[in-house]
This record gives C-alpha cells, sequence and structure tokens, in this order.
C-alpha cells in the first residue's frame, strides 16, 4: 500500500465521520402547572440528593444495583433545584394547613430516584420537618411508566412528586 492510498483512505474516513450526523441531547424539566393566585410561600424545602443523582444525565438502573447514565437524555437544570421548586409549588397548590406556624422548613432526603429498564420508576428517601422533634417520614414509592422513553420516565417521576407532596399533607394533618 502506498502513501498515497494511506492518504486517500485517511481523508476518505475523515469525510466520512464528519457526515454522520451525532445524536440529538434532548433535556428534561419536571411537569409545571402555573400558579394563577396570590398565595405565600410558608414552607422552605431543601432537597438533597446522592452524588450519583447531582449531575445532568438521567439514571436508569439497568440490573438490580447496576446503574446506567443516559448520555443523550439529560435534566434540563440540576435536579436539587427543580425538585426543590416543584415541591415547593406543590405544596402551595395542594395548600397544606400550616396550622398557624409562621414558615417551616422541609428536608428532603432523595436516596434514589431512577428509573429501569422494566418500565418502572423508583423514588425512595425520607423528609423531615425542621421542628423540635425532627422526626423522619421515610418513603419508597414504585409506579409504573404509562409509556416507555425517557419523557414518560419524566412525567412519571413527576407523579411520584405528586405523590409524595400528598404524604406529606396528610402528614402535616395529623
Amino acid at each position: 500500500m502506498s502513501v498515497k492510498h494511506i492518504f486517500l483512505f485517511s481523508l476518505m474516513m475523515t469525510l466520512v465521520s464528519c457526515t454522520t450526523p451525532k445524536p440529538k441531547v434532548t433535556y428534561y424539566a419536571l411537569d409545571y402547572t402555573p400558579i394563577k393566585q396570590v398565595l405565600t410561600p410558608w414552607v422552605k424545602v431543601d432537597v438533597q440528593l446522592p452524588e450519583f443523582l447531582k449531575q445532568e444525565n438521567i439514571v436508569i438502573e439497568s440490573a438490580k444495583s447496576e446503574l446506567t447514565f443516559a448520555h443523550y437524555h439529560r435534566w434540563a437544570e440540576p435536579l436539587d433545584e427543580m425538585v426543590e421548586r416543584y415541591i415547593s409549588n406543590q405544596l402551595l397548590l395542594m395548600q397544606v394547613d400550616t396550622k398557624g406556624q409562621t414558615k417551616r422548613a422541609l428536608k428532603l432526603k432523595i436516596e434514589r430516584l431512577v428509573g429501569s429498564v422494566s418500565g418502572q420508576v423508583y423514588l425512595s428517601g425520607y423528609w423531615q420537618w425542621n421542628n423540635a422533634t425532627n422526626q423522619r417520614h421515610y418513603f419508597d414509592i414504585i409506579q409504573e411508566q404509562n409509556k416507555t422513553g425517557y419523557q414518560a420516565f419524566v412525567l412519571t417521576t413527576s407523579d411520584l412528586l405528586r405523590e409524595l407532596v400528598a404524604q406529606i399533607k396528610q402528614s402535616n394533618r395529623n
């Protein structure tokens, strides 16, 4: 093989690699419900995530305890900030009774928020009010996605967070 052939082959490979389309990166945000009235925020939500969720890639559990980070499917912003805003807005929308108290702090520790190749979404961890008892309320919520795909995963994640807010509201009544 001559130098001329090697050069032509290299040039051809370079041109082919330039014309191959790169996969599109898709960004996702949690379902948004606008607040259409004047409400006073009564709770400060502090969300804490494990290290594996502190990045933009959506995480899928491909096998028991085996995590896969989606390269082309990412959160539109840091997940902890998105969940804080989402939980705060959902608490406002559900008008959780504050029992006449001043602004409260809610600590939400998410230990697991992953989809699975079987189509289930898992949300687990604990939450607690910052008060004298500091009692932890553990949750482990699992829901089947309606469809396959990352968009269905994100919509199911929103559903799970709404269910979590309903649990917080129910606990606040007691």
